[in-house]
C-alpha cells in the first residue's frame, strides 16, 4: 500500500458533525461523515490537486450513530479525497472490508478523474482458487478518480420549479451526451454536455414540441464497463452509477456541478420541468464478483440488499440503503436522492423504468410498481418497443403473411410431428396464430 506523505502535509482534526453526510464547505473548513456500521475503522485520505499523490491520512475519532466525522479547518472546495475503510473481511458473512482499497465517498458532490481499470480494484484476488474469498492486497489508489469538496454555492434567484399536473404532463426523454452532440448552436465546447441543453435555441426547440418535461438519462457520476473498454468502447446510456450525488464529470466543460445547476435554471426558465432518471438496482460494482470502488468497501453488509446467503449480492433490487439518525437502517436511497433534488438540484428524481410513478415506493410495493409499470407501459414505450405496438395497426393480410412465416422459424430444429401439431394449431388446445 502507498504511504501518504505526511512530513510535507499535517493538518489537524477536529471533532465536526455526523450530518450532512459526504463533505461539506462551510467557509472555514470541511466537515466530512461517513456511514459504516461495520467498520472499525476510518481513514480520510487527502490527495494533491493532481490526485496522484497521497499526502496525508487521517483516522476520523468520532462516531455518531454508525457515522464516522471529523471536521478538517483550512480545507477548501477542490480538495481531493478518498477513504480507506477497516473492518472484517468475511465474504460468508456479508463483510467485505478491505483497506487496500481506495474508495469514492457514497455521498461525494463530485468526482475528479476516471476510473483506469486494473485487478487491484478488485477486493479479491482474480484467478485464486477461493474466488472471492480471497483478499486482494494491491492499493487501488493510482487507478481510482477521487471524490471532490465542492462549493454549494449557486445564485438560484428568480428560479422557480414549475407544476405541471400530472394528467398535463408531456414528458421528453433524452440523453445529454447525445441531444446536442452535432448541433449547429450550439459551440462546439458545449456539445454533448450540461451547458449544451441551456443554449437558447435548443430549450426553443423543446419548447416549440409541447413539452413539459423533460426526463434526462442517468447523468450521475457512472463508470464504464471493463469489458467495454478493453474493446475501445464506453458505457454511452449511464446504468452503471457509482456516485448518485455526483453529476459525472463526461458532461462538465469546468464545473460539472456549477454546469448542472445553470442548466436546470435554464429549463426552468423555459417553463420545462425536469426529471432524473436514476437507476437502482445495480452500482458500477457488479455482483458479488465485481470490483470494490465505493459501497461494497464502505459496508457491504448495509449499503446492499444481500441473498439469504450474505456472500452473493444479487443483480436483482440493490439498493443503497444506510441511512443515520436513530441508529436504524431507515428509508433507502431512492428518498434521500429527491433530497438534494429539492434543496441544492431542483429537479425530481424517479427510480428508472417506473414510468409514472411519481413517489418513493417501499420496498414491499415492488409487485404493485410492476403492475403500475405494465398498465403505463404502453404509453410510454421506448423506440424498440414501438414497432411491437404498431405491429397491431398492420393490415390483416400483411400480418397474416408474417404469421405465416413464423412456425417454420420456430420449429425448424424440433420434430416434424410437433411441426405439424403447431401449424394446424392442434398443440394443447392452442389456436393456430398467436401475437406474442
Amino acid at each position: 500500500m502507498n504511504k501518504p506523505l505526511t512530513h510535507e502535509l499535517t493538518r489537524e482534526l477536529w471533532t465536526g458533525s455526523p450530518h450532512p453526510l459526504g463533505a461539506t464547505w462551510d467557509g472555514q473548513g470541511v466537515n466530512f461523515a461517513l456511514y459504516s456500521r461495520h467498520a472499525d475503522k476510518v481513514e480520510l485520505c487527502l490527495f494533491d490537486e493532481t490526485g496522484r499523490r497521497e499526502l496525508q491520512r487521517i483516522p476520523l475519532r468520532e462516531r455518531t450513530d454508525f457515522v464516522w466525522h471529523g471536521y478538517v479547518p483550512t480545507l477548501k472546495p477542490g480538495q481531493l479525497y478518498g477513504y480507506r475503510v477497516h473492518g472484517p473481511y468475511r465474504p460468508e458473512e456479508g463483510h467485505r472490508f478491505n483497506p487496500h482499497k481506495l474508495l469514492i465517498d457514497p455521498y461525494a458532490r463530485a468526482l475528479a478523474g476516471a476510473i483506469k481499470w486494473s485487478d487491484a480494484h478488485f477486493g479479491y484476488t482474480i484467478g485464486h482458487k477461493r474466488e472471492d474469498l480471497s483478499l486482494d492486497r494491491r492499493d487501488s489508489a493510482p487507478f481510482m478518480p477521487k471524490s471532490q469538496v465542492v462549493d454549494n454555492a449557486f445564485d438560484w434567484s428568480g428560479d422557480h420549479r414549475p407544476h405541471v399536473a400530472g394528467n398535463e404532463r408531456a414528458v421528453y426523454e433524452l440523453h445529454v451526451g447525445g441531444y446536442t452532440r452535432r448541433h449547429p448552436d450550439v459551440p462546439p465546447a458545449a456539445q454533448g454536455k450540461f451547458a449544451g441543453l441551456a443554449v437558447r435555441q435548443v430549450l426553443d426547440h423543446i419548447a416549440s414540441l409541447g413539452v413539459t418535461t423533460v426526463e434526462i438519462l442517468p447523468v450521475h457520476a457512472f463508470v464504464d464497463d471493463r469489458a467495454l473498454t478493453q474493446r475501445g468502447l464506453v458505457n454511452y446510456w449511464g446504468y452503471n452509477t457509482i456516485g448518485y450525488f455526483a453529476p459525472d464529470p463526461r458532461y462538465g466543460v469546468a464545473n460539472p456541478v456549477h454546469e448542472f445547476k445553470a442548466m436546470v435554471k435554464a429549463l426552468h426558465a423555459a417553463g420545462v420541468e425536469v426529471i432524473l432518471d436514476v437507476v437502482y438496482n445495480h452500482t458500477g460494482e457488479g455482483n458479488e464478483k465485481g470490483p470494490t470502488l465505493s459501497f461494497r468497501g464502505v459496508d457491504n453488509h448495509d449499503y446492499y440488499r444481500l441473498a439469504e446467503d450474505k456472500r452473493f449480492c444479487p443483480l436483482r433490487p440493490v439498493l443503497p440503503r444506510a441511512a443515520p439518525g436513530s441508529g436504524a437502517l431507515a428509508a433507502g436511497a431512492d428518498r434521500r436522492a429527491l433530497g438534494p433534488g429539492r434543496r441544492r438540484l431542483p429537479a425530481r428524481a424517479f427510480p428508472a423504468g417506473l414510468g409514472g410513478v411519481e413517489r418513493p415506493v417501499p420496498r414491499h410495493d415492488a409487485r404493485l410498481l410492476e403492475r403500475r409499470w405494465r398498465a403505463d407501459r404502453r404509453f410510454r414505450a421506448p423506440a424498440h418497443g414501438l414497432e411491437r405496438l404498431l405491429r397491431e395497426e398492420r393490415p390483416r393480410a400483411g400480418r397474416e403473411r408474417e404469421l405465416h412465416r413464423r412456425p417454420r422459424r420456430l420449429h425448424a430444429a424440433r420434430p416434424r410431428l410437433l411441426q405439424r401439431q403447431a401449424q394446424r394449431g392442434q398443440r394443447r388446445g392452442e389456436p393456430r396464430w398467436r401475437l406474442q
